[in-house]
């Protein structure tokens, strides 16, 4: 039997002591990969494979965010009814759940595109630096789940702050990525319904 991409990178990423974020959801499955962040601040790479592309993301400090070896950027999008959203959902359904609906239905009011959402924070914050979306939002994560991909987004030029606009600790915090000049407007959106 042929191993999966994603057993397959799984078996490679436990074996460097990476942490994985995996989504399965009908025929779309894919595993972000993270490296834990070094006491020196948020350094190293993230990668992803998907079973129908096999695409690879790679990131260092001062080097650049690469898409299968080509450098990327993050969209130009300067108006949140240019952009698409990914957007994530922490485990609490009550009122953490209720705070990020307010505010992806405070998006849609201003006319965005559209919400996506992918399963895997890392993998939701690299399609911003590959300027596939706008922005993406979730109001509790982890710091391996975004360690990794904030250093992608910001080698792509992207913006990542908590959702209150302060800079990302390495603690459980609320996460807003953008592609930069729509980290205002979505920033005053999700400070808004930060509420829980």
């Amino acid at each position: 039997m042929t191993e999966s991409p994603e057993l397959s990178v799984a078996r490679r990423a436990a074996a460097a002591g990476a942490r994985i974020a995996a989504s399965y959801f009908d025929n779309l499955s894919s595993a972000g990969i993270e490296t834990k962040p070094s006491d020196t601040g948020y350094q190293g790479l993230v990668t992803r494979a998907d079973t129908e592309a096999n695409d690879e993301f790679v990131c260092q400090r001062g080097r650049g965010a690469t898409h299968n070896g080509k450098l990327v950027a993050v969209n130009l999008h300067a108006a949140l009814p240019q952009t698409m959203l990914a957007v994530g959902f922490y485990y609490d359904r009550d009122r953490m759940m209720r705070a990020t609906l307010d505010a992806i239905e405070e998006c849609f009011r201003q006319q965005i595109q559209g919400v996506r959402r992918m399963g895997s924070a890392a993998l939701e914050i690299v399609q911003v630096g590959l300027g596939r979306f706008g922005g993406f939002f979730e109001y509790q994560l982890a710091p391996w789940d975004f360690a990794a991909a904030r250093l992608f987004l910001e080698e792509a030029g992207g913006e990542i702050t908590t959702c209150l606009g302060h800079e990302l600790p390495l603690v459980k915090t609320s996460v807003l990525a953008t592609n930069g000049r729509l980290h205002q407007p979505l920033l005053a959106i999700v400070r808004r319904h930060a509420t829980y």
